[in-house]
């Protein structure tokens, strides 16, 4: 009974050996896959990944220049309305002037007029003091 049921045992365990070993047969291949799988995404990942930074620079590029387009025309137009703004200052400075000008010369003659009246008057009173002096003799 004990020979026996050693060699039952035995054979048990070599069928249950059997069994385990077609297992870890199986678990291993199907690692092996999953490694290969993984591989295989982190590789397609990458190159996705790469494919991914091409379209992001083309488009940075893209932005760069239209973004560099705008800036010029926005320079052009500040430029533009920059001189459209000196001349109508210019033009406003110089009618200002003139209109300056102008105020001058007329307050200038009028205080000529009123100093040549005040003379007139002096040298009449002067005219006539001496007349006075002169009859008073």
């Amino acid at each position: 009974m004990g020979r026996a049921t050693l060699v039952n045992r035995v054979d048990t365990l070599e069928q249950r050996m059997d069994v385990f070993e077609g297992r870890f047969d199986r678990l291993d291949a199907s690692i092996s896959e999953f490694r290969q799988e993984v591989a295989d995404r982190f590789a397609q990942t990458d190159t996705r990944f790469d494919v991914f930074r091409q379209e992001v620079r083309t488009q940075f590029a893209e932005i760069r220049q239209e973004v560099s387009g705008h800036i010029s025309r926005l320079r052009e137009e500040i430029q533009a309305a920059d001189t459209v703004i000196i001349v109508d200052l210019r033009a406003e400075i110089r009618a200002e002037g003139a209109a300056i000008r102008e105020e001058l010369r007329k307050e200038i003659r009028e205080g000529d007029e009123e100093t040549r009246r005040f003379m007139r008057v002096l040298h009449e009173d002067l005219v006539e003091r001496i007349k006075w002096i002169g009859e008073a003799r």
